[in-house]
This record gives C-alpha cells, structure tokens and sequence, in this order.
C-alpha cells in the first residue's frame, strides 16, 4: 500500500516537473520510483510502472483536457479520451517496471546502466509508429537550462534521457548504499565517485559547447541572413482578410527580410488559386522569399499539409508534412473506429502524408527545412532534413488548438532540442505563439509577446556541418538495447539466477 503510493506521489511530482521556474528540480523523483520499483518481481513490478505512468499522465495531460474536448462530442467523453490516452502512454511505464526487474541484483554499476537504457528503450518505442505520440520527454523540463541539454548533440535526445534516468539510478543506488546494512561504505564511495564524475562530464561538455557556439555566432566573420517570422491570430491569406495581409506585409517590408515564415495555414494557395497573383505582388513589394504553410492538392479527394516556399517569378517549392497528427489528420485506426466514433471523434481525413523530409532551395542558394506543427516532437524529421542539406530549420505551427500558455510553450520546448541535436538555426512561426528564434545552444534568443499579433526579424547564420546525432541517427537507442542483452546475459550466468 505504502508502495503503491509513493509511486503516485512520485509520478505526480514528476508530471510538476514540466512546469515553467524551477520545476525541473523535481527530475529527482524518478529516483523514488525506481527505489520503489526494484527487486519487486516482474509482476508487481508491470503493474507498478503502469500506475506510476498513469498518476504521470492524468497529472500532466490535465492542462491538455480542453483538446480532447474539440474533438469530442461532450466534455465526458472528452474525458474518457483523456482518461484512455494515459492509460495508453502509461503501458511504457509499466514495459519499464518490467524491464527493470529483469535486471540482475549483483552489480551497482549494471543496475545503473541496466535502469537507464531500459528507460531510454522505453521512451524510444513511445515515438515509433503511426500513432505515437513522444510527449513529456523528461530532457523537455531541462530546456530551460541550456547548459544540461548541450549533449544531445551526440545521441539526440535519447542521450538526455538516458543521463537523467542514470542520474536517478545513482541517487537510487547511493541511498541503498547509506540504508541498507548489507552495504558498505566502499560502496557509497564508488556510487558518490560515480555522481561527481557524471556532473562533471554533464556540467563541462554543455559549458564547452556552449561557449563554442555562443562565439561562432557572434563572430564578425559568420554570413548572416536576415529572417523574419509573422505572428497573427487571423488567417490573412483568405480572401475577407485581405485587408489584415496588406497591414502586415507592409509593416513587415519596414524591416526588410531576406526570408519571411508564416504560420501553419489549411487554406489552398497554388498558381490555380485566385490570390495567388495577389501574393505574387506582395512578395515582390517585400523583395523577400516567403515560406507558408497551406493545404495543397496532391491528388483527387485528397491534399497534403505543406510548407510552400513562394519565390518572385518562379514557381513555388514544397515539402509535405511526413508525421500527421493522430486521431485528426491521421484517422483512427479501423479496429477501433467505431469506438471513436462513438466518442464523437470525426473519423474521417482527407489528408495524405509526404513520403520523406526535405530541404527547400532559396533563390539565394539557402536551403532550409520546414517543419509542420507536431513534426518538431520527433528528431528523426529535423535529422533528416539537415542531412538532406538544411542550413537552418522552420517551424510552421498554428497553436490555436492547444489550451493554456503552458501547453503551447512546452510544445515551442521542442525547438530547443531539435536546435541543438541539429546545431541549427530554428525560426518558429506560430499563430498565437510561441514564436521566436533558437540559437544552435537551444536558447530562445527573440520571441513574439504570446497571444499578440507581430513581426519579428532576426540575423541568423546558416550551417553546414553536422553532428554526430545527425550523421549516426538513434546510435545510442541500439547502444542501450545492446547494454540490456549483456546485463540480462549476466544475470543468466550469475549464481542467483541458477539458484531460481
């Protein structure tokens, strides 16, 4: 009993960890977790996880409760989509407390590192698939101090996560060490040595890189271009607004952009479209390239969320969003349709996904990538990107739909890890906000007031190199499902796996 409440205390706690301040102080309450969940037995160990992931979940989507009210056909069934939704996420939760019971008992230091790729693995088929959905990544808490995030420029994200949840698996082993008699000082001084060499590394490789990205930036030497982002609460691209477009194309040409990045737009704009004349004029009154997001026909009955690069004279170039959104642009899947259905749930999309992600080609010979709302939740799509010659990345989002300013700025957190995995300049264009401009470090260097319409402009250099992350991809993801095999391999050879 008193277990099962410190793990509902802990994943509560934790779900306060993603909030704006000093909430990412209580990343240590996974330590309480895995204290509360080793050497229990796989069984109570699943079921443990699961209600530690679920208490996680229905603590933190809470603020999300209104989304699932847009789409349902009351608030109850909204609620019990949020409700199932946990439920769901929480399953990772309980493959973890499984997992971590499988773990051998005989080594301090391959519990550790069992705990934490356990975890990781864990995190990493949470965003596989069609329908995944990688939200509350504990790295998000840690954007908010550059300084802990610079690492992932090495495994990505899943680096991060794997250095928090060692981090914890630590703490977890250091109070075994103080409370239990079998335990012996040596061992306290090898768990304590081990902490202090992982701040170490932690605390100086994000100092080095951000000190080494901070001075290449301010350097007199590096090109810069100038990019500006648009933040309205109208959609000035259709035709009754035209008005609201005129205002801000020509407070904008005050500024005098070389690219300008528009919000995420479902409204149709191509050479058939009448307006399409009329923003021709208007960006050759800007003298500036434009990249808009905008519905666009890509076959009978169907059209693609694209990002459109809008060039004087030219015809425009286009990327399609690769990772729609479930359950809204992505239906559900037919099994279970009916089920959603009769929540209320508009079962059916005419929206077809881009076959992979590109980089589009300015007339100045800049390539950049776009990407469309919930695309900046998965590194895979930025990563493909710049390895497809990306010089700086855009995000195109229209935020309307998300509820509270606490929701949407920790959606616009994303930017900040895909910024640094990448080593890339990130200009975010959202509708109602956030909107602004991260540096390579992660650092939110300029933004837009939240909910307020503007214009913002700001220098920024294009890069060409890449990072370990991007050249080798989700490297440290097999890296810890190698470290599980060899950890479970000894626990098949150890004395005390024979003896049961």
């Amino acid at each position: 009993m008193w277990g099962a409440a410190g793990l509902i205390i802990s994943g509560c706690g934790l779900a306060l960890a993603f909030t704006p301040g000093k909430g990412w102080l209580l990343l240590w309450m996974p330590a309480l977790t895995f204290w509360l969940l080793r050497n229990v037995g796989w069984r109570p160990g699943l079921i443990g996880g699961w209600l530690w992931g679920l208490s996680f979940y229905l603590v933190h989507g809470f603020w999300g409760l209104p989304v699932f009210e847009q789409r349902a056909a009351s608030p109850l069934y909204a609620g019990i989509a949020w409700a199932i939704t946990a439920l769901w996420l929480g399953f990772f939760y309980a493959l973890f407390g499984l997992l971590l019971n499988l773990i051998p008992t005989t080594s301090w230091f391959g519990r550790a590192v069992g705990g934490a790729s356990a975890w990781t693995v864990c995190q990493w088929l949470q965003g596989l698939g069609s329908y995944s959905l990688p939200w509350a990544q504990w790295g998000i808490a840690l954007t908010q101090i550059p300084l802990l995030i610079q690492l992932v420029d090495l495994g990505g994200v899943w680096f991060l996560e794997w250095m928090i949840a060692y981090w914890n698996m630590l703490l977890c082993e250091f109070v075994r060490g103080t409370t239990e008699q079998l335990a012996t000082a040596q061992l306290r001084n090898k768990v304590a040595a081990m902490l202090i060499v992982v701040a170490l590394f932690w605390g100086s490789y994000g100092a080095l890189r951000l000190n080494q990205y901070r001075d290449t930036d301010l350097s007199k030497e590096a090109t810069k271009i100038r990019v500006g982002i648009l933040q309205y609460q109208e959609h000035p691209i259709a035709e009754r607004n035209e008005q609201v477009l005129d205002f801000w194309i020509t407070k904008t040409q005050q500024h005098k952009p070389e690219w300008l990045v528009l919000p995420e737009s479902t409204v149709q704009l191509d050479p058939s479209n009448p307006d399409w004349q009329r923003w021709q004029q208007h960006i050759r009154t800007l003298n500036s390239m434009v990249l808009v997001g905008t519905g666009r026909r890509v076959g009978s009955g169907y059209r693609a969320n694209s990002a459109c690069l809008l060039m004087a004279d030219r015809e425009p170039v286009c990327s399609d969003k690769v990772k729609l959104m479930p359950f809204t642009e992505l239906p559900p899947p037919l099994p279970t349709l009916s089920f959603w259905q009769a929540l209320g749930l508009d079962s059916k999309s005419t929206v077809q996904s881009g076959k992979q992600p590109i980089a589009l080609q300015g007339a100045d010979g800049r390539r950049v990538g776009a990407l469309i709302c919930v695309e900046s939740l998965y590194g895979w799509v930025a990563r493909e990107m710049v390895r497809n010659d990306a010089q700086w990345i855009a995000v195109l989002t229209n935020d309307e739909w998300l509820p509270s300013g606490m929701t949407r700025g920790q959606f616009a957190q994303y930017c900040a890890l895909r910024a640094v995995e990448c080593r890339r300049w990130i200009a975010r264009a959202s509708s109602v906000g956030v909107s602004g401009f991260y540096a390579p470090t992660g650092e939110l260097v300029a933004s837009l007031p939240m909910g307020k319409p503007g214009v913002l402009v700001y220098p920024i250099t294009p890069r060409t190199e890449q990072t370990l992350y991007v050249r080798w991809g989700d490297w440290w993801v097999y890296l810890c499902l190698a470290a599980m095999i060899v950890v479970w391999l000894g626990r098949l050879s150890s004395t005390d796996w024979r003896r049961a």
